[in-house]
């Protein structure tokens, strides 16, 4: 069981609270100007840590990297290509598809993850404007 300290708390509540996916430089530049600053590193190691125990979720990102969601449910993702924000997708998350695969490289598959790519609502308004 992971140890949540003072640091990793003030983290993981960013996370939790926020209504986007953070990248560890998000989180740092949001908490380094607090009374208490938290240092780069120690955000890194932290938000693996986290991912790793379960707490949060982590997303490859084309531009950060990764990016940290607070849903830890399995599900799918949108990347905008115009303001590269990740969006969770609402659709059910297909477990078949897993079996599916199993069956065709007749191995095992644990689960999958499925980014779809286009332009969010909000930057095809702005296009349209």
């Amino acid at each position: 069981m992971l140890m949540i300290t003072k640091q990793r708390k003030r983290i993981l509540d960013l996370i939790m609270q926020s209504d986007v996916h953070l990248s560890a430089e998000m989180v740092h530049d949001i908490l380094k100007n607090d009374i208490d600053p938290i240092g780069v590193a120690t955000v890194y190691r932290a938000l693996n840590l986290l991912y790793e125990a379960g707490y949060i979720n982590r997303i490859h990102h084309p531009q950060y990297g990764y990016v940290y969601d607070k849903n830890v449910n399995e599900h799918y993702h949108f990347h905008c290509t115009k303001c590269h924000n990740i969006l969770d997708v609402d659709l059910p998350y297909g477990e078949g598809i897993n079996e599916e695969i199993k069956r065709h490289i007749n191995g095992d598959v644990c689960s999958h993850s499925l980014m779809f790519e286009g332009i969010c609502e909000d930057c095809k308004k702005n296009t349209e404007s």
